[in-house]
């Protein structure tokens, strides 16, 4: 439930800003997660710019297997969540643009057994850097790294993702 909660969230913003005059970028990524979250993961999401270098984002996160181990068979782990992101993009020339970002978010872990599961969420920080290369007048490549920081029941976990992938700008 929770998955199509976050997952719906993440539609409906991408349809507020396709509201909007201003540009708006559709993104995914894949990546590798590294510390207390390990293994693959996929992002989708949506950027708005505010004004000037100011993006407002959107991001929807899915850890495939979080924890890194080898699972017994019946056995599986995952993770999910939504952040939301403000972005400061520095344009070097026509094709190049430097970000940074930070924001706020969650995530959930499950751990599901034969069909019964147990689940956690934790509320967290989050902020990175990277680059942006267009390819052409509305796709660009992505290449950055994430830091976040989840603030679970007297735990604190910490996930660093480096990521590549593109964006596609709809709209103006």
């Amino acid at each position: 439930m929770r998955k199509t909660l976050v997952l719906v969230t993440v539609v409906l913003f991408i349809c507020a800003f396709s509201l909007s005059a201003a540009p708006i970028n559709i993104f995914g990524n894949f990546g590798l997660a590294m510390s207390d979250f390990e293994g693959m993961f996929l992002d989708i999401g949506a950027e708005m710019q505010l004004s000037g270098p100011i993006w407002g984002q959107v991001v929807f996160d899915y850890y495939l297997s979080p924890s890194g181990l080898d699972m017994p068979a019946g056995m599986s782990d995952s993770a999910y969540g939504g952040f939301f992101y403000g972005v400061f993009k520095n344009t070097m020339n026509d094709t190049m643009t430097l970000f940074a970002k930070a924001g706020v978010g969650y995530t959930t872990y499950e751990i599901s057994y034969l069909g019964f599961g147990i689940s956690a969420s934790a509320f967290g920080l989050g902020g990175g850097a990277g680059i942006e290369y267009k390819v052409g007048p509305k796709m660009a490549i992505l290449a950055g790294g994430t830091f976040k920081t989840l603030f679970d029941e007297g735990d604190t976990l910490k996930i660093f993702k480096i990521y590549c992938g593109f964006s596609y700008q709809v709209g103006n």
